[in-house]
């Protein structure tokens, strides 16, 4: 019964979100909610400009892959990334550097923000 609610409800949020066409801010930070058909959702909003999400993709919630198909995006907030999004998040912001004007990342431990090579500027 969990896993239909669940699903009944990921349906009924999919609906929502292709429903506003004039979504321009989405903040979705339920660890362990986010997931590839939201993602793909929510990059086919034409006037999203603002997307704070939970970075932890646990490798099985969502493919961290997909973050960089966001190339308009106007702020980014990160909170707890992992490595699989941290590894990603350079090319992320190449592919926004037109009109990222904001970023913020939320982490326990500054080793993975350390440790994670940056190349971009």
């Amino acid at each position: 019964v969990v896993w239909a609610e669940r699903d009944e409800m990921r349906a009924l949020c999919l609906r929502g979100i292709r429903n506003c066409i004039n979504l321009q801010s989405c903040t979705w930070t339920r660890d362990g909610s986010l997931s590839n058909d939201i993602i793909s959702s929510l990059q086919e909003a034409p006037r999203l400009s603002e997307l704070e999400i939970n970075g932890h993709s646990g490798r099985w919630l969502f493919n961290a892959r997909l973050l960089p198909g966001f190339r308009h995006l106007r702020k980014i907030s990160l909170i707890m990334p992992d490595f699989e999004v941290l590894d990603v998040l350079p090319l992320w912001i190449s592919e926004t550097a037109a009109t990222l004007q904001h970023l913020t990342l939320i982490c326990k431990v500054i080793v993975l923000i350390v440790s994670t090579p940056c190349t971009w500027r």
